[in-house]
């Protein structure tokens, strides 16, 4: 429960932006109290809206930023054509980066695992039918078994 605002506390501008950008960097509102030397009670009563809406607002402008760098800004000139602000190019990694987090976009990776012995008991009998087709004659290896019904055995 908020204890009633007392009078001696009065916030200055510059202290409701101080504890804005503390509530939006998470620092506890124990430290933040000690840091502009009020109460956690006096700190709750005077700078609720602070305290409520700091870190949504300092996300509204991160992400207000980031939009902006993602789809770039033309260069803006004043009435006699002096430039007051310079063109912002698109980077198109801003634009990839809310696509994933917003847009539902996604890397993948596609990653192929190579068998440096895939095919090689085929490899081994086309060797082997190449050296008993060049011994026997034609017929490879069906041949040189019938010629030799059991190649363990000595003859």
């Amino acid at each position: 429960m908020l204890e009633p605002m007392s009078a001696a506390h009065q916030p200055t501008a510059s202290q409701r932006q101080y504890v804005e950008l503390c509530v939006a960097a998470g620092i506890p509102q124990q430290a933040i109290a000690g840091l502009i030397g009020v109460s956690i009670p006096t700190l709750k009563a005077h700078y609720e809206t602070e305290l409520t809406f700091g870190k949504q607002k300092m996300l509204a402008q991160v992400a207000a930023t980031q939009f902006q760098m993602a789809v770039g800004r033309p260069a803006r000139f004043d009435e006699a054509g002096n430039k007051v602000q310079a063109e912002l190019k698109p980077v198109p990694a801003c634009g990839m980066f809310i696509l994933k987090c917003q847009g539902g976009w996604k890397e993948t990776h596609v990653v192929e695992h190579l068998d440096p012995t895939a095919g090689a008991t085929d490899r081994l009998n086309a060797a082997i039918d190449r050296v008993l087709t060049a011994f026997v004659g034609s017929g490879g290896a069906e041949a040189f078994v019938a010629q030799n019904p059991d190649p363990g055995k000595p003859h």
